[in-house]
Parts: C-alpha cells; structure tokens; sequence
C-alpha cells in the first residue's frame, strides 16, 4: 500500500491527477461504454450502473485516500487542503468524467464470444464444456442464475 500511496502522492493536483488516482485504484473495476454508461465489475461480470451511485463511491474513496498521501507528499500541508477540495461534489463530477477516456470502450465490445456462458460459480465455455473463474476481460455483462455441475447428467 505505500508503494501505491507513494506513487499517488507524486501525481498532479488537479482533477486529471484525481482522474488518474481512480484509474490506479479501480482500473479493473470501472467502464465506460459508449451510448450505454457506466459499468462495475461485481465479482462475476459487467453491471450497468445507470445511476453512477457505484462509480461515485469509488471516486469518494479515491478523494478521501487523498488525505494518505499526504505523509508521502513534498507539501503535506497543500496535499491536505487539496485532499478537503477533491471531496467537494463539482470535484468528484470532474474527476469521473476525466475518467472516462481511461476506460472507454464501445457497445460492440461486450458480450463478444458467443461461446462463453456466465453462470454463478464461473464462465462456462459452451465449445469446451469446462468452466473458469469469472474474469472482467471476458467483458460479459449477462449472468444465468444457475450453477454449473460438470457431473450432471
């Protein structure tokens, strides 16, 4: 966790620096899919968040982690009232829609293998019949609410 804080504490303070504090927290959390919004990765795929409540409270964990940095900082004093600003609602707006470009993808790229079945204990590769963990580079957003049993006949 210091090696984490130590490299946020060199970043800029202003809303791309918080922009990029999101984006070394949560990269692998958070997209941005043109004409559809904001999705969260919940464990077992892509969740639409069309609400933005969830990519919110990551970015008010983002803006509060801010006061960590402080001790790394080379001006711990201005880290702090920076801190106190990036926590003002116009600031966490800016610091999502700087975001974006970081994790933009397009519609077409979700749910692009038809061969792959998310279902609640992993992905089940239709093709192969063998299932894998859940894994957000797969880009699936549909979940069946069912379990696989490999022994089932």
């Amino acid at each position: 966790m210091s090696d984490l804080l130590q490299k946020l504490s060199q970043m800029e303070e202003n809303d791309l620096g918080n922009a990029s504090r999101l984006f070394e927290r949560y990269e692998h959390r958070i997209l941005y899919v043109d004409q559809l919004g904001w999705f969260v990765w919940d464990g077992t795929r892509w969740k639409a968040d069309p609400s933005e409540k969830d990519i919110r409270k990551l970015a008010h964990k983002t803006a509060k982690a801010i006061f960590d940095e402080s001790k790394y900082a080379e001006e711990p004093i201005k880290r702090t009232r920076f801190a106190v600003q990036s926590g003002q609602s116009p600031r966490i707006t800016a610091m999502i829609r700087e975001f974006r470009g970081y994790v933009e993808r397009s519609v077409g790229e979700l749910d692009q293998d038809p061969w792959l079945m998310n279902v609640e204990n992993g992905t089940l590769n239709l093709k192969t019949g063998k299932i894998a963990k859940h894994d957000p580079d797969d880009l699936i957003t549909k979940l069946a609410p069912v379990k696989f049993d490999g022994d089932a006949k």
